[in-house]
């Protein structure tokens, strides 16, 4: 009779879900930690007036093969719906035009629900930091509250290169590796206007991520959530991603000041005064990895049964994340049933 792996999983992101969701299928009790109180990681949403406003992941593309599986089970689940938008982006002039239609899918009513349905009968421990990971005859976490948890036959760690630097100060030579990723931040500003806003479209984004729209504008992408089938909003709802070139020049600065440059840049973009708005900022420190780690999607090494993953060593966002996750759980199977 074959053991039944225990398997600890550190980081509910969607790299995070999707591994504790491919180890679970085949068998292994799979836990998963968590310094949020619930999964998502950029899926995540933020709350305003009950309602669900998503503030990272806008929209899952429909045109990546390599989302095509994953985006099938999550049809198949009924928790995806998809979203037939022109998409603009602005000239020099500031003049937008349609760069082209797409169809784009939403979680239904929230794009946390993907990592939600991910996690059906996997053991979420959440509002948990883990601070440690020690190998000693299995793997041991110890988490800010003081308590430890383990032991546990293999450790998987999806999470941002920093973060998982700060946990293995016992192996010098992979704290090394996850120190040397470089991160891009990312500002979003989600803006609450008293009036309808009605700039003529519902998603723009510009054609280059790392400098914006043009004119040197800090933004590289609109979305009119009130837009989105299936979502709600007391008042008109638009989420305002910055670019990279800005985000990293206003990385320290407060979030007021944030605010008020997101308002001055989406009026001198749509060249007219803007209603009175009520504006909420998230900060990504670890948005966008800025090369690829190596030649893998992810790392593995099966003599201290321990696996890393995420958009560090992918890049590419929600599909770099994706493929590094399931590059991994293949590769872990495949090691634990050898």
């Amino acid at each position: 009779m074959r053991i039944k792996y225990n398997v600890a999983v550190v980081g509910a992101g969607i790299s995070g879900s999707l591994v504790c969701r491919h180890l679970a299928d085949a068998g292994f009790k799979v836990t998963l930690f968590d310094k949020d109180r619930s999964a998502g990681g950029r899926l995540k949403n933020l709350l305003l007036d009950g309602q669900a406003v998503d503030i990272g992941v806008p929209y899952i593309p429909g045109d990546s093969e390599l989302l095509n599986g994953l985006k099938q089970r999550w049809l198949d689940e009924g928790v995806v719906t998809p979203w037939t938008v022109p998409v603009y982006d602005f000239r020099a002039n500031g003049e937008p035009f349609v760069r082209e239609e797409k169809t784009l899918f939403l979680g239904v009513e929230r794009q946390s629900v993907l990592t939600d349905t991910l996690l059906q009968g996997v053991d979420l421990v959440g509002d948990t930091r883990v601070v440690s990971a020690t190998a000693e005859d299995g793997w041991y976490l110890r988490c800010h509250q003081g308590e430890t948890h383990g032991p546990y036959d293999f450790l998987i760690l999806a999470m941002p290169a920093p973060k998982v630097a700060l946990l293995l100060k016992e192996f010098p030579g992979l704290q090394a590796m996850a120190r040397s990723v470089q991160y891009i931040p990312c500002w979003t500003s989600v803006l609450e206007f008293e009036e309808p806003l009605d700039p003529g479209f519902d998603v723009a984004h510009a054609s280059d991520r790392f400098n914006g729209f043009p004119g040197l504008n800090p933004l590289y992408m609109l979305v009119h959530h009130n837009a989105k089938p299936g979502r709600k909003a007391a008042k008109d709802t638009w989420t305002l991603h910055w670019c990279a070139r800005e985000s990293l020049e206003y990385k320290d600065v407060s979030s007021d000041e944030i605010s008020e440059r997101s308002l001055i840049a989406l009026e001198q973009l749509l060249d007219r005064p803007l209603p009175a708005a009520t504006v909420h900022n998230q900060h990504w420190l670890h948005c966008q990895a800025i090369d690829r780690l190596n030649e893998n999607s992810y790392y593995l090494d099966s003599d201290i049964h321990m696996g890393l993953c995420g958009d560090w060593f992918e890049p590419g966002g929600l599909v770099g994340a994706v493929a590094s996750a399931e590059g991994l759980a293949t590769a872990v199977i495949k090691a634990i049933q050898r």
